[in-house]
Formats: C-alpha cells, structure tokens, sequence
C-alpha cells in the first residue's frame, strides 16, 4: 500500500518509528516494502522457536498462509510463496524521487 495510506495500521506504525527517529519524518515506498519485509521475517522467526534453523524458517513461512501485517495479509504456503496478493504503482523521476 501506498505511504500515505494512514487508515492501514502497517502504514501508521511505520509512521510512528519513523518519527520516533525523525520528527516529521514520512515513509517513502521502499521503506513501507522494507518495514513489509521485515515483519515478515520477524514473525516467520518467532514462528520459528528460539533456536531457528534454515528449516524451521522456511516451514514457519510456508505457515503463513493468511497472515495480517496490519491491514494487508500475507499469504505463503508450501505451493505458493508470492506473499501478497496486491501492487501499487509508484513513479519515480530522473533524480530518483519517488513522484507517485
């Protein structure tokens, strides 16, 4: 989802951390894509137990199959690890901002 989309509490949180770090600071698309990630990563580890190993992570992923990161699922199985089921289109100018 888009940035500026403040009704997804994912977009919101990544908001907040970010401006804990930076007062009035706001996210671009790759950070939201980063954030994604990396709740992702962060529950296929708690997922995973306390000693993860390669394959505990990969079965705790292919667990995964409708999970919420905050008003967007992610959906990964064994047969299917496209993650989500959704794109926004983002625009980026000859200098490398982000134009929307």
């Amino acid at each position: 989802p888009g940035e500026n989309e403040i009704t997804l509490p994912m977009i919101r949180d990544a908001t907040r951390l970010l401006q804990l770090r930076e007062a009035g600071a706001r996210p671009s698309p790759a950070m939201i894509e980063g954030f994604a990630a990396a709740r992702v990563l962060v529950e296929a580890l708690r997922r995973a137990g306390p000693h993860p190993t390669r394959r505990s992570v990969l079965a705790a992923l292919d667990s995964m199959d409708d999970f919420d990161l905050g008003g967007l699922k992610v959906h990964y199985r064994e047969s299917d690890h496209s993650g989500v089921h959704y794109a926004d289109l983002s625009v980026i100018d000859e200098r490398g901002r982000f134009r929307r």
